[in-house]
């Protein structure tokens, strides 16, 4: 028995050290090879710092656009169309003939009445002279009179009737579409087009009437469509109603916009912004730097990395001799030949931290998004890389068009403008 146990202890012995050498080697394959980053790269976002901003108060409402001047032509007298001296969508100016008339009978009756009216003078004139030598009454004379003033009225209305038959311009605008053929019959009071003076133009719109103190002839208003969503017209409030609908207990209040390049047409919904006297300093933060969710809206605040997370330099890096052993390693299981270590490019930029903040926001214009609380002044917020980070997580800094945004991410900055 005494000679067996010796070789029972080296059995033991062999198995302690075997299982020695393999959690060495554990050790050593894992550790990180000379040179190498020792770790995951930080995600690269971009931030951006809070503003304090001077914005003026306005007043926002919805209205429809109206022609300055804008009629339907009609006929005030019945006919046959002659001729027509227009095309859909001309412009003219005041007085330009439209439309005419057959006018072959008015002119012959003007020609009649005023052959009627010459001998009517003529026969006047007699009577007076007459009149003085006392060879006729005074009641002859007086009634040749009469017929010369008869026929001199008929003769007026004549040639009214004869205007009548050209259908003229009233102001200058835009003519719509014709209404009219050539020989076509045409009824007193037909329309044959519509004319309309959009340069300039009104926007008709309503505030609630707790608004009146704030509200002058002269403010600036703002106006956008949606036929140009990407274009701001800009004109300034015209009148103002002197009294307040009772059933709505709004002020009817009417703006006037040059509209010289006539992109405004009557009837177009708008919206309108009324720039009032006032201002006010907000804060203000990139739309892009809000992230959306239903539990609330809230912003990552970029903070400085703090010194519990900092990394040790003495034990950033393994020992020399642990590095020589763990490379020897690598190198006898890849077939004895080292591969080089891969390093990721780390890019260049500030190392910071963040921290999620739910924000209140208010009101938006443009790019920047008021915020009423949950970051200050002094604050930095991540505008791109969001998606990659969470709560507490160190990051870096980097310029906005060095981030990588994510498709998804991209699509979210862009439905939140």
């Amino acid at each position: 028995m005494s000679a067996l146990a010796p070789r029972h202890w080296r059995w033991w012995l062999l198995g302690a050290v075997l299982l020695l050498v393999a959690v060495a080697a554990v050790l050593l394959l894992r550790a990180p090879a000379p040179g190498g980053t020792g770790g995951a790269p930080l995600p690269v976002v971009a931030a951006a710092p809070v503003q304090v901003v001077e914005w003026r108060s306005r007043l926002r409402a919805t209205g429809t656009l109206q022609a300055v001047q804008g009629v339907e032509v009609t006929t005030d007298t019945p006919g046959i169309v002659s001729a027509i001296h227009f095309d859909s969508g001309d412009r003219v100016e005041a007085g330009a003939r439209l439309v005419a008339l057959e006018a072959e009978a008015a002119s012959a009756q003007v020609q009649s009445i005023e052959a009627q009216l010459s001998q009517a003078r003529a026969d006047l004139g007699r009577s007076r002279r007459l009149l003085r030598r006392g060879a006729v009454a005074e009641a002859e004379a007086e009634q040749a009179a009469t017929a010369v003033r008869r026929l001199e009225a008929e003769l007026r209305a004549q040639q009214a009737r004869l205007s009548d038959t050209r259908i003229l311009a009233p102001f200058a605008g835009e003519l719509g579409l014709r209404r009219v053929d050539l020989g076509q019959f045409l009824a007193a009071g037909q329309a044959v087009t519509t004319l309309q003076q959009i340069a300039p133009i009104h926007l008709d719109f309503s505030l609630p009437e707790g608004n009146l103190p704030l509200l002058s002839v002269g403010l600036p208003v703002e106006v956008t469509v949606q036929a140009w969503p990407d274009r701001v017209f800009e004109g300034r409030l015209a009148a103002i109603s002197p009294a307040v609908e009772a059933a709505t207990r709004s002020l009817r209040l009417q703006a006037i916009l040059p509209n010289d390049a006539r992109l405004l047409r009557p009837g177009m919904f708008a919206a309108a912004t009324v720039l009032l006297t006032d201002r006010r300093r907000v804060v203000a933060l990139p739309v892009s730097a809000v992230t959306y969710n239903p539990y609330g809206d809230a912003v990552f605040v970029v903070q400085p990395p703090a010194a519990a997370d900092q990394p040790d330099p003495a034990g950033s890096e393994p020992p020399g001799w642990l590095a020589q052993a763990g490379a020897a390693l690598r190198g006898l299981f890849a077939g004895g030949e080292e591969a080089p270590p891969e390093r990721e490019e780390q890019p260049e930029g500030e190392e910071a931290a963040v921290r999620r903040s739910f924000v209140a926001l208010g009101e938006r214009r443009g790019g920047l998004v008021e915020v009423l609380r949950g970051v200050g002044a002094e604050d930095r917020v991540v505008t791109a890389g969001q998606i990659k980070i969470s709560d507490g997580q160190r990051v870096r800094i980097a310029a906005e068009a060095a981030v990588d945004q994510p498709p998804a991410e991209a699509a979210v900055s862009r439905a939140s403008r």
